[in-house]
């Protein structure tokens, strides 16, 4: 599976009408027995999100965020 982060630490977005910024990303890795650099374990990686109108964190992994990819909205 190829994955591309999808947001840094910083990054609002919008989903189902509420509000999000990424505060903290938890990235596990991986570990690569050919040489190459280690991958993503998009399974295992996480980001820590804050909800804007409540103030409310939240713990998103990786894979949700592939998942509703297309019904997220990226702020600017």
């Amino acid at each position: 599976m190829e994955f591309k982060r999808k947001m840094l630490n910083g990054q609002r977005f919008e989903i189902n009408g509420m509000e999000f910024i990424c505060l903290e990303t938890h990235i596990a890795l991986q570990t690569r027995l050919d040489g190459d650099e280690p991958d993503i374990e998009v399974g295992g990686s996480y980001y820590i999100v804050r909800n804007t109108s409540t103030g409310g964190l939240h713990r998103i992994p990786f894979q949700r965020i592939i998942e509703k990819e297309k019904q997220i909205k990226w702020k600017i």
